[in-house]
């Protein structure tokens, strides 16, 4: 069964990205790892 989570950059410019793209790997590490 496939999920799919999305994940947005909001108000805070280039914090709010960087946040974002660390969040989403963090995600992605974890469906990797416990499928």
């Amino acid at each position: 069964m496939k999920k799919i989570i999305e994940i947005k950059a909001a108000e805070g410019g280039m914090d709010s990205r960087l946040f974002v793209a660390d969040l989403a790997e963090a995600y992605e590490r974890f469906a990797m790892n416990f499928g």
